[in-house]
């Protein structure tokens, strides 16, 4: 029976976890007087209010919530639109669609409409996510460089409203290099502030710093297993590096004006050298391992590239010196611009080839949410590289989405609501039990894939599985081999799904092409997975809480109500209407474990707290003497 209940819920997790998008409201109006409902009358016998929906959406369902309608909502499909009638004074309609989420549009609440008898009201319904709007400003330098912003043309620090996402920068110059970006613009970073390079000749005394002939087991390796330079790449690499060589030369320029500080330099090199010099190593072996036939030949490109910085006229007071040097001691520290910080995090070859180690030596940031939006009321936190890139998600049960820059590994954080009698599904006996059945674990994942493990796992405590699976997907131009590993667990009612993908290989022209090797990011998933915090006192809405309180009283009386004169009338009943006597302790214990079990089973159902297993325990002792009554003085 629990294998069949298992199942069950399986396949109604699977339904839910493949539900489509989200409906939003675009717009809403009352439309003038001159349009009327002069027609149809609503369940009181007014004329009724009219809403008129336009989507393109066809089998929309409509639902007054509060009071019923009579009539049922009429599609046209020559206008594209619905004509639903409500009720006066209505303020909440439910609107349903098999490809979309139930949602409520509070007409009052949300868009401060009074519904009124006979008047019309026009909405307009559409699937496109709400554009949040900031006000952003780029900064050059020098000011007159011509500014392309998603390939408009815009003035130099100039302050204008665009939406919150990612967007594309170019910025040019006569006699400068010019600069490409893409930036995600956030509530928290408006301001964006570039500096063009001048074009001229500059002496690299550090050009060939960058050897890598101290990374033996690196320099073995096929170029198969490295990074694919391509020009995201080539501009990060270059970005990088410069930002290395411009700090070593105005390190050099210090220590020439200020020989007072030549130990504390030499100290601020090794420290720096030890965290990032093996990333410029790195980038700089993969620009020779794939880009050039020699060493002479990636030299004299870094030399055409590092001309492009312009002349290092660098001057020093003594106060500006401590100036640079305690910034590049916050450099030390991660404390830089964080695209170059990426970087050298990205082309560090010890993070490259072992991804956890970025974790372990502590370059993570922290995630959290509120309970509030996708979330779903719960509030959790958990950790992820530094180096990955967070994102939202287009799927409405997707909280946030991580993901690798260049590795094509994903991870995405689902909350969604369950049944609440299927929390009981969700015990370590059953788990146990169950989590590496082959046969029930195969539902869990989508059509088509192959199942390769599965087991029990508990996060933060809460009994849960994880299961692994491998799955084929196709795009325009090839096909590519995901394999991923889901960790889940329930708490509050609420499946709780970290969902760890790796892109392991593409099929080109019939021709396979090894990407990445899962069993590398196992070790990291895994640490994601354990860093997750639920936090159970979760702070909600006073309205919503009034509610809940309300509800949660309501039950309360209920459930002693049920517990002691429900549970008490059994054993009332059979001593002193059926059997009219004592009855035997053998009898009574059987009977009283009989009613203590099937209790137990009701109160969990309906989610007893501690306090009514208190009162179980209580109505136990009480039944008991109830069915012994006497039999002592007899």
């Amino acid at each position: 029976m629990r294998k069949t209940l298992f199942v069950i819920f399986i396949i109604s997790l699977t339904m839910q976890l493949n539900a489509l998008g989200v409906l939003r409201v675009e717009y809403i109006k009352e439309l003038p007087a001159t349009h009327m409902n002069l027609e149809v009358r609503d369940a009181d016998g007014k004329f009724a209010p009219v809403l008129i929906v336009k989507t393109e959406l066809k089998s929309l369902g409509f639902k007054n919530i509060g009071r019923k309608t009579k009539h049922s909502p009429i599609y046209e499909e020559a206008k594209n639109q619905y004509k639903f009638y409500m009720n006066d004074n209505q303020r909440v309609v439910e609107i349903t669609h098999s490809e979309y989420e139930p949602f409520e549009v509070r007409l009052l609440a949300d868009f401060g409409l009074e519904v009124k008898a006979k008047r019309v009201y026009e909405m307009v319904l559409d699937d496109i996510p709400e554009k949040k709007y900031v006000p952003i400003n780029i900064v050059t330098k020098p000011e007159d460089a011509k500014i392309f912003f998603d390939n408009k043309e815009l003035k130099s620090n100039t302050t204008f409203n665009t939406y919150i996402g990612e967007h594309t920068i170019n910025i040019q110059r006569n006699g400068y290099i010019s600069i490409s970006d893409r930036i995600n613009i956030s509530e928290s970073k408006t301001l964006f502030d570039y500096k063009l390079e001048r074009i001229g000749d500059i002496k690299l005394r550090l050009i060939d710093k960058t050897d890598y002939s101290n990374l033996n087991i690196i320099t073995q390796l096929d170029s198969s297993l490295l990074p694919t330079v391509d020009d995201a790449m080539a501009n990060l690499i270059a970005k990088a590096i410069g930002y290395y060589f411009g700090q070593s030369i105005a390190l050099d320029k210090i220590n020439n004006q200020f020989p007072e500080f030549r130990n504390q330099i030499t100290a601020t090199i090794m420290q720096f050298d030890s965290k990032f010099l093996k990333s410029i190593q790195f980038m700089d072996f993969v620009l020779f391992k794939q880009l050039f036939k020699g060493r002479n030949e990636l030299i004299e490109f870094k030399k055409v590239m590092f001309n492009s910085f312009g002349e290092f006229d660098l001057q020093y007071t003594h106060e500006t010196a401590i100036e640079a040097l305690e910034e590049i001691d916050k450099r030390i520290n991660g404390i830089m611009d964080e695209d170059i910080l990426t970087t050298f995090l990205i082309f560090n070859p010890e993070y490259y080839f072992s991804p956890s180690k970025e974790f372990t030596d502590g370059w993570k940031e922290k995630f959290e949410t509120d309970g509030s939006g996708k979330s779903n009321g719960v509030k959790l936190s958990l950790y992820y590289p530094r180096s990955w890139e967070m994102k939202e998600a287009e799927r409405p049960h997707i909280v946030k989405k991580f993901s690798h820059p260049i590795n094509n590994i994903t991870v995405m954080l689902a909350v969604l609501p369950v049944p609440i009698q299927l929390k009981l599904l969700f015990n370590k006996g059953i788990l146990e039990e169950f989590a590496d059945d082959k046969e029930i674990m195969q539902e869990m994942i989508p059509d088509g894939s192959a199942y390769v493990s599965s087991g029990y796992n508990e996060i933060e405590g809460l009994p849960g599985y994880w299961i692994r699976f491998k799955s084929l997907k196709k795009d325009n131009d090839y096909d590519f081999m995901m394999e991923s590993i889901i960790y889940s667990t329930i708490y509050n009612n609420k499946l709780i799904n970290l969902q760890c993908g790796v892109i392991s290989e593409i099929e080109i022209d019939n021709e396979k092409f090894k990407i990445n090797d899962f069993e590398k990011f196992k070790l990291l998933f895994k640490q994601i997975e354990n860093s997750i915090t639920i936090d159970k006192y979760l702070e909600r809405d006073p309205e919503y809480m009034k509610g809940y309180r309300a509800g949660y009283w309501l039950a309360a009386i209920l459930l002693y109500f049920f517990t002691w004169l429900f549970w008490l009338f059994l054993p009332l009943l059979i001593r002193f209407v059926f059997v009219r006597k004592p009855l035997s302790k053998k009898t009574t214990y059987i009977l009283i474990n009989i009613l203590f079990a099937i209790n137990i089973i009701l109160e969990l159902i309906f989610q007893g707290r501690i306090v009514y297993f208190v009162s179980i325990f209580l109505v136990y002792y009480v039944s008991l003497r109830i069915l012994r009554f006497n039999s002592r003085r007899k």
